[in-house]
């Protein structure tokens, strides 16, 4: 990649909400592309030069600094609160045995006092961060390996509006030829979809497959011309099809949100606990 531009990181992230540096290919090398989340992340300048030189320079330096304080102002918070209870409960156990003199009923009472504050100091992490997830993404069309840090609420949000199947009972109504012209409409759809695309989920991954077992295959020997041209092949294949996988899931929105002008059709639709259940017009 020798050129990155504003549409470009749009079209990765699929959100503006985001900052990005970009370091151009040089020779076999791929390019590098740094993003960071402009809401949580404040950046005051970028690196400039080859990421060798300058970035990993930048982010070992910050790496040690925050490994320095870590260790000297905090350490390992689940060691200490560990120890700190092992301390508790080992004080507990000797008092049941003997009367604990002065220094020890303090030193229970400092241990009890430091095991809370951290104990409240991995609560307010987890609770802030409750979802954290750090994955590695596969690379099917890069020489960089992607790690995922996800903060994200896995759910999947308000349930989707629903109709009932009764509504389309009702002989020579609207509702009744709507639904026999939507069955057919969707047997056509699904036919076309079956001959011209298929599965585009399976044909992704065995393209991904292809990809990386051409890699490992390079790691043991040198690819021949046409294995290099097979994966060249693969990997613009690859993207053509991821390409249409996410124009599927952006383009129709079925779940309704409070911003959403339709959710007060959604909300004043009648429950399924009533008897009659007829669509008058369309």
């Amino acid at each position: 990649m020798e050129t990155c531009c504003n549409r470009d990181i749009f079209q990765i992230c699929g959100s503006r909400k985001f900052g990005w540096a970009f370091l151009p290919s040089i020779r076999n090398s791929g390019g590098l592309i740094t993003l960071w989340n402009l809401e949580l992340i404040e950046v005051d300048s970028c690196f400039e030069g080859s990421p060798s030189s300058i970035l990993w320079q930048k982010l070992q330096a910050l790496k040690d600094n925050i490994k320095k304080w870590n260790r000297e102002e905090l350490g390992n918070l689940n060691i200490k609160s560990q120890k700190l209870l092992q301390s508790i409960e080992s004080l507990d156990r000797l008092e049941e045995i003997q009367q604990l003199d002065e220094a020890q009923l303090r030193q229970r009472l400092q241990d009890k006092v430091e095991y809370e504050k951290v104990n409240n100091m991995i609560e307010r992490f987890e609770n802030k961060f409750p979802y954290l997830t750090q994955t590695a993404q596969p690379r099917p069309t890069s020489d960089h390996l992607p790690l995922l840090l996800d903060i994200s609420d896995p759910s999947w949000g308000p349930s989707p509006f629903r109709f009932e199947a009764m509504w389309f009972q009702h002989k020579g109504s609207p509702s009744s030829i709507l639904w026999q012209k939507l069955q057919a409409l969707k047997d056509n759809i699904k036919k076309w979809n079956r001959e011209e695309l298929g599965n585009l989920n399976i044909k992704s991954q065995k393209l991904l497959q292809s990809i990386e077992s051409l890699d490992r295959l390079e790691e043991i020997q040198q690819l021949d011309e046409a294995q290099l041209r097979q994966r060249l092949q693969d990997k613009v294949e690859y993207e053509k099809v991821n390409n249409m996988i996410e124009s599927c899931t952006s383009t129709v929105n079925l779940f309704p949100t409070e911003r959403s002008y339709n959710s007060i059709l959604f909300s004043s639709m009648p429950p399924c606990s009533k008897k009659t259940h007829i669509t008058g017009h369309l």
